[in-house]
């Protein structure tokens, strides 16, 4: 689900566990740093999937990766032209 801002309404423990996917951490890493069964995770995770529009690692990956580059596209404050001397 899209709030009015356009962001997605994540809780604080799907937003924890997004970032961990993000840094690369498996489920058994997760388990271990947030002290949570495998299940929640797979719960939790599925949730970030439906609220994304995903269903798989590899295309939150892509979702990821889309998202990092129109950020950076936005924060340069220039055309793209490269830099020169």
């Amino acid at each position: 689900m899209t709030t009015a801002d356009g962001t997605h309404d994540f809780t604080e423990r799907e937003l924890q566990i997004f970032f961990a996917l993000c840094l690369g951490l498996g489920n058994k890493d997760m388990t271990q740093k947030f002290r949570i069964t495998e299940s929640t995770v797979q719960t939790i995770m599925c949730s970030i999937y439906e609220k994304a529009g995903l269903s798989t690692r590899l295309e939150l990956a892509a979702w990821v990766k889309h998202a990092l580059n129109g950020e950076l596209r936005r924060g340069r404050g220039d055309s793209g032209a490269a830099m020169g001397g």
